[in-house]
């Protein structure tokens, strides 16, 4: 969510349709706005979309437009249901809400798909472009362009023209693209919509035909789009003011591998749609036959020659293995009948095995089991309908709670953690789903005598969650997407346990704190830069957003931040994380938890016979100057207005 972005057509907190939960705006742009939701029956996060609140306006009550807009957005949500398929974003609903635009109320579709929070296509690829190596080329086809072929040709049988094909519109799930925006689909087997004499798509990748006539675009003008895709990853990000409508043209196609896939490029953004690929297929075809030849031009290249032995040789050899077999045998038949002769028993008992290093060892259950491949997915869909991040390992030099290194080192293992801070809508659905197991008494939420939750008295901002009917409520909507706070270790272990979780330690905290570093704070007078970029996290799910920002990024701005500071304001890194510093500190496991018995802490100076460690980093200062990590002591069952917590998983790669 960026800046000037938090108001809405729909209020954060209201409920559609009995069922969705808006949480976030997450996106807007000049043909719709999107929100972050969690449906309630099933309780999981996805991604809404609505006809945005500019776009009516601009409509000045002309019925004739509105009606219009909203058969287009009818038009896309039939479009994406009929496309199942791993490359294509999934629609879980549709449906209508009823809306004031001013005193006048007015029915708007919305459509509810998959909510991936990850990034783009776009962030895949170089800036520069992966010219001149080749096997980056090569990777980067295999694992990310083939599969965006996939999805498009899937579309396409599907009778599905997407005419807005670019890298911005492929979202990434992890490792998998995920095309998504439909808002400007054409499907044979739909009715058409009136359109405007202006002109629909994004220019660098549009071909000739999309310009001159919108409505006979086929899927030969998705071809054009998807070499131009290709085109950008050889060569680099495509300028602003890049000549639109040609053919592209690889500028030193100086190997065979590269003048191959010159070839490919030209065939697919032809100007006259006769000289392309006729098909997503034949497109593919010829990529993989380029892909084949450079590795196997490669393999040639590095593995010897092979030469037959002699006759003489291969005898020799075919002795020698009966040999080495017979003696086999005969040692494993002396084995059995007298147990092991090399060995004597006394020696065996008295040996001391070199022990390996001990992994940081975290109580708990949670575990998460590797794919068979045995590679971690980067990212994870939590129990609890919060997206888990790959962190990792590597080694973290420790510090103290004064932020001073002290030299030692300890390696980390690789490691998932929540991409946000438990939300006052998550705690309150967790103590709901346990209600019959809990106690309230003045204020307090108690479980087995241990304290979880402290309810306040409803004067503050964070005091949300209130006790009424036998239920748990949050009293004001609007908030139900900020961090929980008031929550005791006890209650956020809990928590992290009940979802198949744990806590993080503090040496994981604090890793991932160094991983995402925190970005620098801007002086006031800096003017940001547009709100709403095509490749930014903020649109990821929306359709028709126009942006010049070359790098496809959101340049965020604290500056402009509100007083009470949101995970939506706090730095994000690349690999997903948000809020790990600002106002709100998070509970963990202190290292002395999981430090072997006897073994005292050089590092943790801190004094607590407890496990609760209450951990957090600030924001930049006013100098620009990154603090070090705050540590303090926290019972178990103290809760903090300014302490929430996020949960971690460790990887079970058995």
């Amino acid at each position: 969510m960026t800046n000037g972005m938090q108001e809405g057509l729909i209020k954060i907190g209201t409920v559609l349709n009995d069922k969705w939960v808006v949480l976030e705006l997450i996106g807007k742009g000049g043909m719709g706005e999107v929100y972050r939701v969690h449906q309630l029956n099933l309780k999981r996060d996805a991604a809404i979309k609505i006809v945005s609140q500019e776009l009516l306006q601009t409509f000045d009550n002309d019925e004739r437009e509105v009606e219009t807009a909203r058969s287009r957005f009818h038009r896309e949500v039939k479009a994406m249901a009929q496309v199942r398929h791993p490359n294509v974003v999934q629609i879980f609903d549709f449906g209508s809400v009823t809306l004031k635009n001013g005193e006048q109320d007015f029915p708007v579709e919305y459509i509810a798909m998959e909510y991936i929070p990850g990034s783009t296509l776009r962030y895949t690829m170089s800036e520069e472009g992966f010219y001149p190596d080749e096997k980056l080329v090569a990777d980067w086809v295999c694992e990310y362009f083939f599969p965006v072929l996939d999805g498009v040709q899937a579309m396409h049988e599907a009778g599905i023209i997407h005419r807005d094909i670019k890298p911005e519109n492929f979202l990434m799930d992890g490792d998998i693209p995920k095309i998504a925006d439909f808002g400007l689909a054409r499907s044979a087997r739909l009715e058409p919509v009136t359109l405007s004499e202006d002109m629909k798509g994004t220019p660098p990748y549009m071909a000739p035909e999309h310009f001159l006539d919108f409505r006979r675009v086929d899927q030969r003008g998705d071809i054009y789009s998807l070499g131009k895709i290709l085109y950008e990853a050889v060569e680099g990000k495509m300028p602003f003011n890049a000549i639109p409508f040609k053919s592209a043209k690889l500028n030193k196609p100086n190997t065979p591998f590269f003048q191959v896939l010159d070839r490919v490029i030209q065939d697919a953004t032809a100007e006259d749609r006769d000289n392309r690929f006729e098909s997503v297929k034949k497109f593919r075809t010829a990529l993989q036959q380029a892909v084949d030849d450079f590795e196997s031009q490669s393999l040639s290249d590095t593995v010897p020659s092979y030469r037959k032995p002699p006759a003489f040789d291969h005898l020799r050899w075919l002795w020698v293995g009966i040999v080495a077999a017979i003696l086999s045998v005969a040692a494993m038949t002396v084995w059995h009948l007298t147990g092991n002769p090399w060995i004597q028993k006394p020696l065996l008992e008295n040996h001391v095995f070199q022990q390996q290093p001990a992994k940081e060892k975290v109580p708990g259950p949670a575990e998460v089991s590797s794919p068979p491949s045995g590679v971690a997915a980067k990212s994870i869909m939590g129990q609890d309908g919060i997206t888990m991040r790959l962190i990792p390992g590597g080694n973290l030099k420790t510090e103290t709670d004064a932020g001073k290194a002290q030299g030692d080192t300890v390696h980390l293992e690789s490691f998932y953690m929540d991409e946000t801070k438990a939300t006052i809508h998550h705690f309150a659905e967790f103590l709901n789903s346990v209600i019959n197991e809990l106690i309230v008494e003045n204020g307090v939420v108690k479980h087995d005598n241990e304290i979880w939750f402290l309810l306040g008295e409803g004067v503050e901002k964070y005091d949300q969650i209130i006790y009424q009917h036998n239920r748990f409520h949050i009293r004001e909507p609007k908030y139900a997407g900020q961090p929980v706070v008031r929550v005791t270790w006890y209650g956020a272990s809990a928590y992290a346990h009940y979802f198949d979780k744990r806590l993080p330690t503090e040496n994981e905290w604090e890793y991932a704190a160094q991983k995402i570093g925190l970005q620098k704070q801007k002086s006031p007078e800096s003017k940001p830069r547009e709100e709403v970029s095509s490749g930014s996290e903020a649109n990821h799910h929306m359709m028709d957003v126009r942006s010049d920002s070359g790098s496809g990024r959101t340049n965020k701005s604290f500056s402009q931040a509100p007083t009470q500071k949101t995970e939506e304001f706090l730095p994000q890194s690349e690999i997903g994380l948000k809020g790990m510093g600002g106002d709100i500190k998070e509970w963990v496991i202190r290292k002395a938890a999981v430090q072997k018995p006897g073994e005292e802490s050089k590092t943790n100076q801190l004094k607590s016979p407890y496990s609760s460690l209450i951990i957090g980093k600030p924001l930049p200062a006013k100098d620009l100057k990154l603090q070090g990590v705050i540590r303090k002591v926290g019972y178990p069952w103290e809760g903090f207005f300014d302490v929430g917590f996020r949960c971690a998983a460790s990887i079970n790669s058995n």
